[in-house]
Formats: C-alpha cells, sequence, structure tokens
C-alpha cells in the first residue's frame, strides 16, 4: 500500500512538474527568480522573457535576455535572442554542484570605455569565476554564435564578430574562439578591418597544476600600408609569459618578437618592430598616399604599468620626399619613469645637415617640448655661397594634449661666405582644435602668414609680404573647385636670383599657377599676367608664357604640355616635354623640343640678331644631357671686329654662358647659318658675312667647325678703306679662337693701286703688301696711314707701322663716341697730322702737316716748322682728273706760286 502510495505521490509530481513547466504563472516566477540570482551574482540589471522551462532535463530558454550595468562605472550590455542554460539531476545528486552549460545565439554586446579599458572588463571577469551562490555552480561548456561586439570610446571604436564553444574535461576547461570579422576605427578612420582567425584557451583546473595556454593565429588588414595591407598575427601564452609575432605580406611590418611577462601584478614587454613610415604618417594624417617614405625600426622593454618604467630606441631611416633628394636619419632614445618621459632626438639629412635635441613628456599634465640645434654647417639649398653656421637655427616645439595645442617656434641666422652678410629668419607654427595649422614670421625684411592641415589639401592659405607691407605671394585654396591659385610678384623672383643664385633679372608682373591634386598627380597651369622679363644679357624681353603641367608625385614624371613663350620679338613653343627625376630627385630622362620663331638674341652690345629654328634637349639614363637643333640667322648685325680674337673669345663665352644648366653636364650638337648675311659694322671694318658653323661637345668648351664667309666689305684704314674682294674665316676641331683666315683688299688710293693679302691664323698670320706703281710695304702702310709716302716717316718706326696694319685686322674697334655722333657729319673732310722726323730744306727743327681732304678732288695741306714761327706752307690741290692735277702754294717765304702736274703713259 505504501510502495501504491509513493508511486502515486511520485507520479503526481511528475504530472504536476509536467503542468507547471507550461504554466505561464511558473514561468514568471521562475524567469524573476532566475533574473534575481543573475543580477545579485554579477551586480547588473536584468531582463527577458521566459520561453520555456523543463523540469525533467532541467533546462531554461529565454528570448530577448539581456545584462546591462547598473553600477555606474561606465555603460555596457549584452542582449542574446535566445538564451539556454540548464543542468544535469544526475551530477547535481552525486556531487550537490550544478554544472551548468550555456547556448546562445545573436549575441549583441556593447560597451563603453572606463578609465582606459571597456566598462565591461569586470562582468567579464565575474562570469569567468565561481558566483558566491548557496550552491556550487560549475561551467560545464557553451556554445555561441553570432557574437557581435562593439567598443565605443571618445575617439576609438572596435567592432569584432566571432563563433565560440567551450568544454571542460576533468583536467581543463578548453575554449576556441572562431574570428569571423573585425574593424578598428580612430577618429572616423578606419585603421584595422577584416580580422579573422582562431583564438583558442586552455585552462588547467587541478589546484596542483594551474597552467594556463592561450594560442592566437589569424590576420589583419591594415589599410595604411598601402598595397600590401594583410598582416599575419600569431602567439602563444603560457601561464606568465608569452611570445606574438605580426609580419605583413611583403614583410615591411614586422613586430618579432613581441614578449609580454607577467611579474607580480604588472606586465613587463619587450619588443623589436619595423614598419614603413609612410605607415604611420598615414595615420596622423588619415591619408592613404604620404609623402614621405622610409623605414622606422623600434626596440623597446619595460612595463606596461602606467606608473612603470620604460626605454628605447627608435631609428627612422632613409627617409625621403618628393621635394628633398637627400635621405634623412632620425634617431631617438628614450626613457620613461613613472608619469615623465624624456631622451634625445638625431637627425640627419645625407652629408650636410645633421640636428640634435632633447625632449621631455609629463604625463600628469599631458604636455611635452622639445628643443633642436643644429651641429655641423648647413648650407642653404641651390645656393653655393649661403650657409647656416654651427648653432645658429634653434627650433622649439611643444604640445598640450588637454587642448590639442601644438606649438613651433625657430630662430634661424644664414651667412654668406664671401661678403659675412647675415639673413635671418624666425616665426612661429600651431595648430587649434579645429585640426588647422596656423603660421606666421619673417625672413630678412619679409614676413608671411600661412594656414594648412595635416591632410590633403594640406595648405589652405599663403601670403608673403615685403617690408612695405605689401603682397609678394598669395596662395588661397578653393574648396569649390578644389584647387590652389597662386600668385608670385615679380620683385620677389628678383630678389631670389641675385641673392641666392647670383643673377641679375629685370622684370616686372606676376607669375600665376592654378594646382590641383588627383589620384597622387599634380596637374597645374602656370602663366604670366601684365609681366615684361627681360632675358639676361640681351635686350628681347619676354611678356608671354603658359603651359600645362602635369606630374606623377609617386614615379616623379613631369609631362609639360602647349609650352608657349611669347617674346617681344618672337616667341619659343614646345608641344610636349618630358622630364623623370630619379628617387633622389635629379635629373634621369628628359625630352624637351623647341622650336624658335624670329626671335631677337643679343649678346651684350656686340651682336644683334634674329634667329629661327629648332632645339631638342635630350637627357637618357646615365649621360649628360645635349642640346641638338638647327639655329637660323635671319638677320643679323655685328658690333665688333669679325678677325678679332677677342672678341671671338667673348661671343662665345657668352652664348656658352646662356645655355649652360646648372649642375646639370650638358653637351651639344647645333648647326649655325644664316639666312641673310650677317652686317659687321665697325670703325675699322664694314662687311656682309656668312655664317655656316657647327657646333659639338661640352657646352662650356665647345668644338667648332665651318666657315664665316665675307661676301661683301671694306676694311677702313685711316686714310682710305680697301674694298674687300675675298674674306673667309675657317674654324677647325680644338682650334676653337685660333681659326685660319684669308683675306684680300684692293683699292686705288693716290695713283696707286694697293692690294692687301692676309694669310694664316688669327695667331700666326701674314701680312702681304703690294702697289702698282711699285712702292715698299712701308710707303704702303704709311700710304694707308697718313696718305703720303713721300716722307721718311717709316725710316724711323717702320716695325710699329707694320704692326698698326696687324693691329687694324685682328683687334678689337669698339664704337667711340666720336665716331658714332660726330663722324658721320664731317664724313666730307677728313683731317689728318703727319710728323716728319727728316728735313729736306736744310732749315732744322722738327716739321708736321696738317692735311685737310675735302673729297677726292680737293685736298688742302698745312706744313709748319715748330722750330721756326715763320716757316710756314700752305698747298691747295685740285684733281681734274687722274693724270691731271693744280696746285696753289704758299712756301715757307711766303712766295706764292702754281703748278700744274700731268701723266702720260708711254
Amino acid at each position: 500500500m505504501i510502495k501504491k502510495l509513493i508511486l502515486a505521490l511520485f507520479c503526481g509530481i511528475i504530472g504536476t512538474l509536467f503542468v507547471a513547466q507550461n504554466d505561464p504563472w511558473v514561468h514568471q516566477q521562475i524567469g524573476n527568480a532566475f533574473k534575481t540570482i543573475y543580477a545579485r551574482a554579477f551586480h547588473c540589471t536584468v531582463t527577458g522573457n521566459v520561453e520555456g522551462v523543463d523540469f525533467v532535463h532541467p533546462h531554461i530558454t529565454l528570448s530577448n535576455f539581456s545584462l546591462s550595468s547598473s553600477d555606474g562605472k561606465g555603460n555596457w550590455a549584452w542582449t542574446a535572442q535566445q538564451y539556454h542554460t540548464g543542468f544535469s539531476w544526475p551530477f547535481f545528486l552525486l556531487h550537490r554542484t550544478i554544472d551548468m552549460w550555456v547556448s546562445a545565439k545573436n549575441l549583441t554586446v556593447t560597451t563603453d570605455m572606463y578609465d582606459g579599458t571597456p566598462s565591461i572588463t569586470p562582468h567579464i571577469k565575474a562570469l569567468m569565476s565561481v558566483p558566491d551562490l548557496p550552491i556550487k555552480i560549475i561551467l560545464k561548456s557553451t556554445q555561441i554564435k553570432n557574437v557581435s561586439l562593439s567598443i565605443i570610446g571618445e575617439d576609438t571604436q572596435a567592432r569584432l564578430c566571432w563563433d565560440s564553444n567551450s568544454q571542460r574535461t576533468p583536467s581543463a576547461l578548453t575554449s576556441r574562439f572562431y574570428l569571423k570579422q573585425g574593424t578598428i576605427t580612430h577618429q572616423q578612420q578606419t585603421i584595422a578591418h577584416s580580422l579573422r582567425g582562431t583564438l583558442s584557451t586552455e585552462v588547467k583546473t587541478d589546484p596542483k597544476n594551474s597552467e594556463s595556454v592561450i594560442a592566437i593565429n589569424g590576420q589583419i588588414d591594415l589599410p595604411q600600408l598601402g598595397e600590401y595591407p594583410t598582416c599575419f598575427i600569431t602567439g602563444t601564452w603560457h601561464n606568465d609569459r608569452g611570445r606574438f609575432n605580426v609580419q605583413s605580406i611583403d614583410k615591411a611590418l614586422r613586430i618579432n618578437p613581441l614578449i609580454l611577462t607577467q611579474k607580480d601584478s604588472t606586465l613587463q614587454f619587450n619588443t623589436s618592430a619595423s614598419f614603413p613610415v609612410a605607415y604611420f604618417i598615414n595615420l596622423l594624417t588619415k591619408s592613404s598616399t604620404s609623402p614621405i617614405q622610409g623605414s622606422c625600426v623600434v626596440h623597446a622593454q619595460g612595463s606596461l604599468d602606467p606608473e612603470g618604467q620604460c626605454e628605447g630606441y627608435v631609428a627612422c631611416e632613409d627617409l625621403t620626399n618628393p621635394w628633398f633628394t637627400d635621405r634623412s636619419v632620425i634617431t631617438c632614445s628614450f626613457k620613461k619613469q613613472q608619469s615623465n618621459l624624456h631622451g634625445s632626438v638625431n637627425l640627419r639629412t645625407g652629408t650636410r645637415s645633421s640636428w640634435h635635441g632633447l625632449f621631455d613628456w609629463n604625463g600628469i599634465k599631458e604636455s611635452g617640448s622639445c628643443q633642436l640645434y643644429n651641429n655641423i654647417s648647413h648650407p642653404i639649398p641651390y645656393s653655393s655661397r649661403w650657409f647656416i653656421q654651427p648653432h645658429d637655427a634653434t627650433i622649439d616645439v611643444s604640445y598640450h594634449k588637454p587642448t590639442n595645442r601644438f606649438d613651433l617656434l625657430y630662430h634661424t641666422q644664414a651667412t654668406n661666405s664671401l661678403t659675412n652678410a647675415t639673413f635671418d629668419a624666425s616665426g612661429t607654427i600651431h595648430t587649434h582644435k579645429q585640426n588647422t595649422i596656423e603660421g606666421n614670421g619673417s625672413f630678412g625684411s619679409y614676413r608671411y602668414e600661412v594656414t594648412s592641415t595635416p591632410a590633403p589639401p594640406y595648405l589652405q592659405h599663403l601670403t608673403l609680404y615685403d617690408a612695405k607691407g605689401e603682397s609678394l605671394v598669395t596662395v588661397v585654396y578653393d574648396e569649390q573647385k578644389n584647387n590652389h591659385t597662386t600668385h608670385i610678384a615679380m620683385p620677389l623672383i628678383r630678389t631670389i636670383n641675385t641673392k641666392i643664385f647670383d643673377h641679375e633679372m629685370h622684370g616686372e608682373g606676376t607669375v600665376k599657377i592654378t594646382s590641383h591634386i588627383k589620384e597622387n598627380k599634380l596637374y597645374a597651369q602656370i602663366g604670366l599676367k601684365d609681366a615684361t622679363i627681360r632675358l639676361p644679357q640681351t635686350y628681347n624681353f619676354i611678356n608671354g608664357f603658359d603651359a600645362s603641367i602635369e606630374a606623377d608625385i609617386s614615379t616623379k614624371r613631369i609631362t609639360l604640355r602647349n609650352i608657349q613663350c611669347t617674346l617681344h620679338s618672337g616667341s619659343v613653343y614646345s608641344p610636349c616635354a618630358t622630364i623623370w627625376l630619379d628617387a633622389q630627385g635629379a635629373l634621369q630622362f628628359a625630352h624637351v623640343p623647341l622650336l624658335i620663331d624670329h626671335c631677337l638674341f643679343t649678346i651684350k652690345q656686340d651682336l644683334f640678331t634674329m634667329i629661327s629654328g629648332y632645339l631638342l634637349f635630350a637627357q637618357q639614363p646615365h649621360e649628360k644631357g645635349c642640346l641638338s637643333g638647327h639655329i637660323m640667322f635671319d638677320r643679323a648685325q655685328l658690333k665688333e671686329n669679325l678677325f678679332s680674337q677677342q672678341e671671338q673669345k667673348k661671343l662665345f663665352h657668352a652664348a656658352s654662358s646662356l645655355q649652360e644648366i646648372p649642375q646639370i653636364p650638358l653637351t651639344c650638337n647645333i648647326s649655325i647659318e644664316t639666312k641673310d648675311p650677317i652686317r659687321v659694322d665697325t670703325r675699322f671694318l664694314q662687311a656682309d658675312a656668312e655664317v655656316n658653323l657647327h657646333v659639338c661637345d661640352a657646352v662650356t668648351k665647345p668644338r667648332v667647325s665651318g666657315t664665316i664667309t665675307i661676301s661683301s666689305g671694306s676694311i677702313n684704314f685711316p686714310y682710305k678703306p680697301l674694298q674687300i674682294s675675298k674674306g673667309e674665316i675657317t674654324f677647325v676641331e680644338d682650334q676653337l679662337f685660333n681659326p685660319a683666315v684669308e683675306l684680300v683688299a684692293k683699292n686705288r688710293i693716290k695713283n696707286h693701286n694697293i692690294t692687301l693679302n692676309v694669310a694664316g691664323s688669327v695667331q700666326n698670320h701674314a701680312i702681304l703688301l703690294d702697289a702698282t706703281p711699285p712702292l715698299t710695304d712701308q710707303q704702303i702702310v704709311s700710304l694707308l696711314l697718313t696718305g703720303a709716302h713721300e716722307e721718311s716717316l717709316t725710316a724711323v718706326i717702320p716695325a710699329l707701322l707694320m704692326q698698326n696694319v696687324s693691329n687694324f685686322i685682328f683687334s678689337s674697334h669698339k664704337s667711340d663716341f666720336f665716331d658714332s655722333y660726330i663722324k658721320p657729319f664731317m664724313k666730307q673732310i677728313s683731317v689728318k697730322l703727319k710728323p716728319e722726323f727728316n728735313d729736306q730744306t736744310g732749315r732744322g727743327g722738327l716739321r708736321g702737316a696738317l692735311e685737310i681732304t675735302v673729297n677726292e678732288r680737293w685736298r688742302a695741306l698745312i706744313e709748319k716748322n715748330f722750330s721756326l714761327t715763320e716757316d710756314t706752307r700752305f698747298e691747295l690741290e685740285y684733281m681734274l682728273s687722274d693724270d691731271v692735277t693744280f696746285r696753289v702754294i704758299r712756301d715757307e717765304r711766303r712766295d706764292v706760286g702754281g703748278e700744274v702736274e700731268m701723266k702720260w703713259k708711254f
């Protein structure tokens, strides 16, 4: 009977439980009790709906089960769309312990940051520990699918997605996490994404063996790395020590190893890492294309405790950018003690620049500073005479994190190595919370104001003023058009040419540049506005210029299209020019064609010419640049002696200096010829010359071959000119300033047919004189110089007279004021002074004659004995024809008479 009662009671209980587990009131009571236990055990707020209860196989099913923070230490919450938990009756009855299993689906976790860590961290630790309940509870297994964790900080957000499962064995609790996706953003910039892989943990449950092992094997993409963003992460943690490695596909980023050690309550680290500098710059500037390239190496060790100590070394090597060709190196050693960080920094650019400084950081005030100075002499770029002496340049940098303010103060003094003149520059740069950079300063008598951003388009506004406050340079960014407009005043360009490049430049106007950057390419349009620029050593002016520029910043390839240079007289055009630079910024390849149309070209005051033709500047890798082409002299005038060696050197040196490109070894291969003869116009030589020359080899030391042919002209001796019947200057290679000369000139002077022959070279020549009727060389020279051959002038200084003939032909003869302005009005009258060193009258003394020639028929002669005042002779001559001459004479005795001279040929 008792057995039947017990069986009936058991069946009644089972039936009651079976009916009760489906009763809504029971669900509500059990749910309230379950949520109360969770809230007390984990100090949180619990909500959820009970969907089912099973007392036979004890478990509970909840929907929209949510736990959220309630302690005021940050905000966190996690919600499971479905949450199942239960235990085993047999295990509970045998061990008086609940072996809980948990299964959840579509778990969403959100948390903010509190005191530097996620607010949910204490709750996770509480879940992993044993709760303080009357009945012991152990976690037997878990299975969670589609977990989504969102960590939301003030500037940083992270989102992780994974599946996980855990299983307890008699000796250990093993867990495995399958990472499906992960993303980290900072200030709305994605710094990591596509996190995937596995994370496994194994914790020994034996009290005598508390061993724990964590292993990770995954990968993540870092977009700021550029072309190869994927990095592999591997590592293990064993008890109190772990070793981890991070490496990108191309090994540009490597953290190998990262060693973590747990000592007491602090975590120690020791790491070596290397990564591209561009990665770090891209993180700071929120850009994907850093202009600065190089690699960074880090060695550090110490404690991760905020109050702990650490020290290390950072080296940034092979730093380059598109604007500076020298490779730079930055090294830094640091040491952290509690909240203070201090150290030293060194900056070296090639072999020409070196900086040293100290820095410190106060963690409590969250502010720091750095002071730098140059410790070697530093040359000014593109100037060979200006230097910054050691310790003459200083830079002070400070940063205050609470206000996000960055301040930079600099001062430098440059010294001219020739004149010891000095040039001062100083200024300040600071940042604002609006993420803008502002600066102002001065250099010399100029001052500037600038506004920029750390990310594209970088420069927002720039203005440069002179001492009077007038604007010299303005750069303005147009946000709607996404371009920069730059105006550069000509006075600034003149000053730069004079002080830095030592070149005089004259001109007025403005250079206008419109530019923008798109897909790592710089596009610009450059032109002149109301400008007039005088070309050096010439009388021509540039009054217009226009060109389109396309520059690939990464490959350093520059293309210029439709280059149009308009001159006051003529124009220069290039349809397309290509320039390639190497990694250091040096010229590697160039192809620059130029079409020249009727341009005025002058060399000082000697040569004036209108030229046309074409030129090509070509540069091949590892070869010298070459300037080749063909030049045609449309019209030309030479104001110097064509035969003068001095003038030949002057012309060639001036031409080569105009063509020379600094720091670029330049050769040439140019043909020069004349369309119309060159007009040579000096007081000695007047001629028309035809040029056919070929210039090759180095511009500074050219090799010239070809001829200059004189088609017509005259040699203007003091008394009467000789007409050139043949003239030629022949240039041969390796004898640039000693060309071969051949010259024949003739004329009839006082009934004599005079012929002048010159043969040889400029430095070694022979002069032959011939006369019909015959005269000696001395008489011919006297006739050419004074118009008289009867006297014995050459008996005293014959060598001097012959040398005078050579000087007339081969020396420089610039036109003076008398030749240019007075002599044209006196062409009808010729006055000559003739000294005489012999006395054929027997009266003694020093005699001289003044001869006045009105034209070829009229001539007057005055002779004077400077020892006897009464001895003066006057003679007036009229040539009726070549054979009949009349003379009226007043002799020294004051007797007046006349002569008739007649010539007959037999």
